[in-house]
C-alpha cells in the first residue's frame, strides 16, 4: 500500500502545481481564453513493478523469489518516494486498479488498460458544454490538430527550409459544442515491443506479446504468428470481455490485413521487441556492451546527481 501512497501523492502534488497555474492565469486575465488539455497519463498504469513491486531493483539485477522480493522491499519501506528509490514501482495488483475496468497494462499496445486515459478540455470561451463528457473515439496524434484548428492557424509547410511531414491526426474541435457528432477518427494502429492492434470504426484486432522479463509469461518466446490475434466490438464491449476472432474470421482477417497496411506506411518494420532491446539485435556498434552493463554504467553515472 505504501506504494501507492506515494502514487497519490504525486498526483496530489501534480494537482497543486496545476492548480498554481490556473490561478495565475487567473490574475492575468487570460484563463477565459486559454485552452487546457490534460491528459491522465500517456499509457496505462505500469506493469514494470512486477508483482511485488520495486524500489530500487533494475530488471538487470539479481533474481529473488517473490518471498525474497517482498522482504528486500519492506526492509526499505521508507525509502519509497524519496530520491534513493530510482526503480521504484507499484505492484501488478495496484496497476490492475489503476487500470479498472480495462485489461492489462502500459507497454501492452493490444490491450485498452494499454492506451486508453481520460482526456480533460478546458476553454472557457469556446466550450458552452460545460461538464460535459464525450465519446468520440479520439487519439493522442488528435490534440496538435484540435490546437491548430481551435486557434486558426496552419502548420507551416517548411521551416528552415525543411520540409515538414504531414501531420497526422484528426481535430477534436467537431465535438466540443456538439456530444452526438459521429466519429471522424476512425482508423488507428498501436505497435510496441511485438504487442498490436488496429482500431477501425468500433472494431478493434489485437495481438499480445507479454514481456517475459516482467510477468514471466512464456507466450514472449514464441513467433509472432503464433501468438493469437483477438477481435472485439469495442461499440458494444469496450472493456474487451468477448472475444469475437471465432464468430467473426473474416473481420478479424481484414483487420490483420488493414494493420500491415498501416505498419509499411508508417515504417513498423522492423517490429522491434524487449528481447532485441536486451539482447543487442538493434542499436549494435562494435563498442557496444550487452544491455545490462549499459544500464549499470548509466546507473553509476547518475549517482550522486
Amino acid at each position: 500500500a505504501r506504494f501507492m501512497e506515494v502514487y497519490a501523492g504525486y498526483l496530489t502534488y501534480t494537482d497543486y502545481e496545476v492548480g498554481r497555474l490556473i490561478n495565475h492565469l487567473k490574475e492575468l486575465n487570460q484563463l477565459d481564453n486559454t485552452l487546457v488539455f490534460v491528459m491522465i497519463g500517456d499509457n496505462g498504469a505500469s506493469k514494470e513493478g512486477t508483482l511485488s513491486g520495486d524500489v530500487d531493483r533494475s530488471f538487470c539485477a539479481k533474481k529473488l523469489t517473490d518471498e525474497e522480493l517482498i522482504s528486500y522491499n519492506l526492509g526499505k519501506i521508507g525509502e519509497i518516494g524519496t530520491s534513493t528509490a530510482k526503480e521504484g514501482n507499484y505492484p501488478l495488483g495496484w496497476a490492475q486498479a489503476a487500470n479498472t475496468p480495462f485489461k492489462y497494462w502500459k507497454e501492452d499496445a493490444n490491450s485498452e488498460g494499454g492506451t486508453r486515459n481520460p482526456l480533460i478540455v478546458f476553454w472557457p470561451k469556446g466550450i458552452k458544454d460545460k461538464g460535459g463528457i464525450r465519446t468520440q473515439y479520439s487519439h493522442v496524434i488528435d490534440i496538435l490538430p484540435t490546437t491548430l484548428d481551435l486557434v486558426g492557424i496552419k502548420a507551416p509547410e517548411q521551416i528552415r527550409g525543411i520540409q515538414q511531414q504531414t501531420i497526422e491526426g484528426t481535430s477534436l474541435a467537431y465535438s466540443i459544442n456538439d456530444a452526438q457528432a459521429p466519429s471522424r477518427h476512425t482508423l488507428q494502429y498501436y505497435y510496441i515491443y511485438g504487442s498490436r492492434s488496429i482500431y477501425q470504426d468500433g472494431w478493434k484486432a489485437e495481438l499480445a506479446y507479454p514481456n517475459s522479463f516482467v510477468t514471466g509469461n512464456a507466450q514472449s518466446k514464441k513467433a509472432f504468428d503464433e501468438n493469437t490475434w483477438e477481435l472485439y466490438n469495442l461499440n458494444e464491449d469496450y472493456t474487451e470481455r468477448i472475444d469475437l476472432a471465432k464468430k467473426y474470421p473474416e473481420k478479424l482477417a481484414e483487420l490483420k490485413t488493414l494493420f500491415e497496411d498501416q505498419a509499411k506506411a508508417h515504417h513498423l518494420y522492423p517490429y522491434i521487441t524487449w528481447d532485441d532491446v536486451i539482447n543487442r539485435r538493434i542499436h549494435r556498434t562494435k563498442d557496444s556492451k550487452p544491455f545490462c552493463e549499459e544500464v549499470k554504467d548509466i546507473t553509476k553515472s547518475t549517482e550522486g546527481q
